[in-house]
């Protein structure tokens, strides 16, 4: 019966690290001319990733994304709490808090969408969106991403 149980258990064990998908990442790219957020014009971003997407749809882990632009940093610090995988594309969304870089007041519960994937050329890219503003996808020039 002992034995029987402590299967039992590892084979949970077993399914439920099988059953999550975890992405880890840190780097950086340039934007192309004409990119901005909340007026500001951007050049590029750094980014760090830690999280785990189950395979129900949740997930948990942390996002962190600098903007970069020649006047001002805008720091973006989420909590990922759902995530899909795909062929392709791995995406995860929560809240963030968006700092401006400028002395604003922090915005509060912000949503935002991380999608890790590669553009037409194979190469490795990721897009953001945070709030009402897609950004278009840049690709990840230094640094490297993870998907296992």
């Amino acid at each position: 019966m002992k034995k029987l149980m402590l299967l039992s258990i590892a084979v949970l064990m077993i399914s439920a690290a099988a059953s999550a998908t975890v992405v880890t990442g840190a780097g950086g790219g340039i934007y192309g001319s004409g990119v901005t957020f909340n007026g500001v014009l951007l050049t590029g971003l750094r980014f760090g990733i830690g999280v785990d997407i189950s395979s129900n749809g949740t997930s948990a882990g942390d996002f962190q994304s600098t903007l970069t632009s020649a006047a001002q940093e805008i720091t973006i610090a989420g909590k990922s709490t759902a995530g899909s995988v795909s062929v392709g594309n791995t995406t995860f969304s929560g809240n963030c808090t968006v700092d401006m870089g400028n002395g604003t007041p922090l915005l509060q519960n912000v949503p935002f969408i991380a999608t890790i994937g590669t553009d037409t050329n194979g190469k490795p890219a990721i897009a953001l969106t945070i709030g009402a503003t897609s950004l278009p996808a840049v690709n990840i020039t230094k640094g490297s991403t993870s998907i296992k």
